[in-house]
This record gives structure tokens, sequence and C-alpha cells, in this order.
């Protein structure tokens, strides 16, 4: 059992294809759903792709569908309909929380807008020709210190300001 349905392994049935939907209605993981039906997410993935490469072959209406692939179409076409109607229900639902918790709203946008509303705490470093990492890091750190596009004026290099920092981009040049 648990196979992709050769060997005498577990074969892809209407029956099963249903139990699977359900577990993907409600939000599972892929491989949460197939150990609960006791499929690998190999056999999973194998019976997916079979179904929407016949799926998309038969977007052309010139082409007959072959009927030994048409259980795995029907599988593909029904886990893409249930995956897509639980994210849906679960974003309604997360817009509807939102309305009396600021912080669903936030996380909300975050993840919608993310160019809007994301964190900005990352840091981009641009590496120009002939730059080694370490002065790369160093002249991005030196910037941020100094307040430049954005950045926190500290008053003395950022190096100075967190010992750990420093200590880590000395470890960095000693590699």
């Amino acid at each position: 059992m648990g196979g992709d349905g050769s060997g005498g392994e577990l074969q892809l049935t209407d029956a099963l294809t249903e139990i699977v939907c359900v577990g993907l209605r409600t939000g599972n993981y892929i491989s949460v759903v197939c150990g609960s039906v006791g499929i690998t997410t190999s056999a999973f993935n194998t019976w997916a792709r079979r179904g929407k490469n016949e799926y998309e072959r038969c977007l052309n209406p010139d082409v007959i569908p072959n009927a030994s692939e048409l259980v795995y179409m029907d599988f593909y076409t029904q886990i893409s309909e249930a995956r897509t109607n639980a994210e849906i229900e679960l974003v309604g639902m997360w817009r509807e929380h939102a309305e009396t918790n600021w912080q669903a709203a936030r996380d909300f946008l975050a993840r919608r807008y993310p160019e809007r509303w994301g964190s900005k705490a990352g840091l981009k470093i641009r590496l120009d020709e002939g730059d080694d990492i370490e002065s790369a890091i160093e002249r991005e750190l030196e910037r941020l210190a100094l307040g430049e596009e954005g950045g926190d004026a500290l008053g003395a290099p950022i190096t100075e300001q967190i010992p750990e920092l420093a200590d880590s981009l000395q470890e960095l040049g000693d590699e």
C-alpha cells in the first residue's frame, strides 16, 4: 500500500480522490492528507502530474482524451478545485476576523501586498565589480549607520554600536 498504482499497490479511484479532496478542502498539507489515506506524496504528485498533462493536452479541441488517463485528469481537476476552495474559504475567514482584529488586518495586508505592507526588515547588498562580500556588507552597514536612503542615523559606524556584528564581519574576513 502507499504506492503509485503499480505492482499491486494502492490504485487511484473515485473514492480515494474524494477522500483526498475532503482533506485538502479543510486546508491540510498534501503530506498530511497522503499519510491519512495511506499513499506517498510521490504517488500523489505522480497522479497529479499525469492528470495535469492530460488536462493540458485536452485543451486542444482536436485531441481525444486518453481513456486510461481520465482518472488522473479527474484527480488533478478535483484536487485543484479543493485547494482553491480551501484558500478562498480561509481568506474569507481571515478577512472577516480582520474587521475586529487589527493584527489580522495587518497580516492580511502584509501577505497580500508585501511591497506596500510587508516587513521592511530585509537588507539588500549590492556587489560592485571587484567587490568581495565583506567590503560590500561593510559599505551597506555604513550607509545605514549614516542614515542614507532611509537608514537610521546612528551617529557612529554600526559595527561600533553592535559588537556582535563587527565580530561576525571579522570572522567573514578571516575565512
